[in-house]
């Protein structure tokens, strides 16, 4: 038997395996002969069916498994053990040439990591959006708040914009005017709703409960932006109720109540909103500039992507849909045109993949336990109440430790990015709508 490892592209290889008929012939009969005891055919003792009748019922699909185990066992020997290849991904049999009593000819396709040449990430520069909390944002995040809290209540007064009302909607046929279809009742219409066709709004906002107004739908700026729609017809709408939204008053009541005793003064509770909105905003920066140098790094670094990652990340697409799908393939989803589509990500997500492993080895980025152990404790808290090797055995147990240190692994990784690209802060207002 014979084989011979061919560079296709720097980061895909073939391993050719010939073999000859005497070299598989032995492989096959001592197949048979393990097979042999386990067969139990009627005329002949349990284990001694004639070789030649084993051979003939069994020998084909024996001659298949023992030449997929050959190629299997050659490439794990060949390429796997020797370690010249820093394989990704899973092989492929790309071609195999074997009939029965022949011999064999194999070609066996594996993906190997590029040698990625690390830019200086100094000279280029990323963005990064930041954002003083004022007063403002406070007061707007209480009222979004207090408005949550709120009761929708009935009133006599015209409905104006923040304001719902509920309405019978009667369709008219353009033709004969006469009323097209069945009246359709207790629809809620919130006119604060920046999805409500605007012609709609225009004559329910003034409007009183007990009134009826009219309208033609869809209206001048509907049709001015999609010439698809329906033709319009006259509506009828009676106004059954109009209600207000009734808001809490922001106390040391409320605010105790609210926060579950946590707080106690409003003073307190506007810090507290600072706070979360701060760390909020924080957040939000923080994904943002990973995603950006993310995009940075692949940019900086286009490497070619082995076609085994990209089908391994393709296949992690298509589990996750199913997985999304009780386990099942959507049926109206074609799985091939769902590869093809997700083609370029699959790429995109295995370069980032092959150059962050490159920048996380060459800058000996890593988390030894007793980094875990730290990290978990600073989770804890300082929760005396709780024992901290249960709260990690639990963690293992439930399989949930490989992703606290994954989290804590990634956070390194781009606090070591973040050191050595050049971050240039703008206030979020200050973004490009192509920066964000």
């Amino acid at each position: 038997m014979n084989t011979q490892i061919t560079e296709i592209t720097p980061v895909e290889y073939d391993l050719e395996i010939t073999a000859t008929a005497d070299d598989i012939q032995p492989r096959i009969d001592a197949a048979l002969k393990r097979l042999r005891p386990q067969i139990d055919m009627k005329g002949f003792r349990p284990g001694k069916v004639p070789m030649g009748i084993v051979r003939k019922l069994y020998g084909k699909q024996a001659a298949v498994d023992v030449v997929e185990g050959l190629v299997q066992e050659t490439y794990e020997r060949t390429v796997i053990s020797e370690g010249e290849h820093q394989v990704l991904g899973s092989p492929v049999i790309t071609d195999i040439d074997y009939e029965p009593m022949g011999d064999l000819k194999a070609v066996v396709r594996f993906g190997v990591r590029p040698e990625i040449e690390l830019q200086d990430l100094s000279k280029h520069e990323v963005t990064k959006f930041v954002h003083e909390v004022t007063d403002e944002d406070i007061e707007g995040q209480i009222e979004n708040l207090l408005d949550k809290q709120g009761d929708w209540v009935p009133t006599e007064e015209p409905a104006t914009e923040s304001d719902q009302v509920i309405v019978s909607l009667q369709r008219f046929d353009p033709e004969t005017n006469e009323p097209a279809d069945e009246q359709i009742d207790d629809l809620t219409y919130s006119l604060a709703d920046p999805r409500l066709d605007a012609d709609l709004k225009a004559v329910l906002v003034g409007a009183k409960s007990g009134e009826t107004v009219e309208v033609t739908l869809p209206g001048e700026a509907a049709r001015a932006e999609n010439e698809d729609l329906p033709e319009p017809a006259r509506f009828e709408i009676t106004v059954h109720e109009v209600k207000q939204k009734d808001m809490p008053e922001l106390d040391d009541e409320f605010v105790k109540e609210f926060t579950e005793g946590r707080i106690e003064t409003v003073d307190a509770f506007r810090d507290d909103v600072r706070e979360q909105l701060i760390r909020s905003w924080d957040n939000a920066s923080r994904e943002n500039l990973e995603q950006k140098i993310t995009s940075k790094m692949t940019e900086l670094h286009p490497v070619p992507v082995p076609e085994s990652v990209v089908n391994m990340y393709l296949d992690a697409f298509v589990a996750d849909v199913k997985r999304r799908n009780e386990d099942t393939w959507p049926a109206e989803l074609d799985e091939g045109a769902f590869r093809e589509e997700n083609r370029e990500q699959a790429e995109s997500v295995g370069r980032w993949m092959l150059v962050r492993d490159q920048f996380t080895e060459a800058n000996g980025i890593e988390v030894t336990e007793a980094d875990l152990d730290d990290h978990l404790k600073e989770m804890m808290g300082g929760d005396t109440q709780v024992d901290f090797s249960s709260m990690k055995k639990f963690y293992q147990e439930y399989g949930m430790l490989d992703q606290v240190r994954s989290q804590l692994m990634n956070k390194r990784l781009f606090d070591a990015l973040i050191e050595r690209f050049t971050i240039v802060e703008k206030s979020r207002d200050d973004f490009a709508p192509t920066e964000e």
